[in-house]
């Protein structure tokens, strides 16, 4: 069950942001261009989402290994400070339109990185359920 709402509650609320660029790109007659579809900052907003929600998670559990907690928070902190250089980067290449970052490395980056956060954050949670399952049959 754990899961499941971590999909529903973070995972989706994570992805509003890409689902109405979506919804904006397919209504719109002439945003034909697919670079409109994937923005660097929403998709480092997804992935902030998601480290926070593991952060948060961990946070209150007694009953797990400290050192795996500590792993899992750890690794889950230098990812947010990844994303918030990134979002500054994105707000800062929006703000002067100077053309010094590669905005689609930029993006690129940000999309694996959303993608490994993701993968990362399964994990965390079906350990988490497996848990959950174990001390609740």
């Amino acid at each position: 069950m754990r899961k499941i709402r971590w999909l529903i509650y973070t995972v989706i609320i994570g992805l509003i942001p890409f689902i109405i660029r979506l919804i904006v790109w397919w209504l719109c007659e002439n945003t034909h261009d697919w670079d409109y579809i994937i923005n660097e900052v929403d998709v480092v907003a997804f992935g902030l989402v998601l480290h926070l929600s593991i952060i948060n998670e961990l946070e209150n559990e007694r009953r797990l290994d400290p050192k795996w907690k500590t792993i899992c928070n750890g690794i889950s902190i230098i990812m947010l400070i990844m994303f918030a250089v990134f979002l500054g980067i994105s707000y800062l290449e929006d703000v002067t339109a100077s053309k010094m970052i590669g905005i689609n490395k930029l993006k690129a980056l940000c999309t694996v990185l959303s993608v490994v956060s993701f993968l990362f954050c399964y994990a965390v949670y079906n350990e988490l359920a497996a848990i959950e399952k174990k001390n609740n049959p």
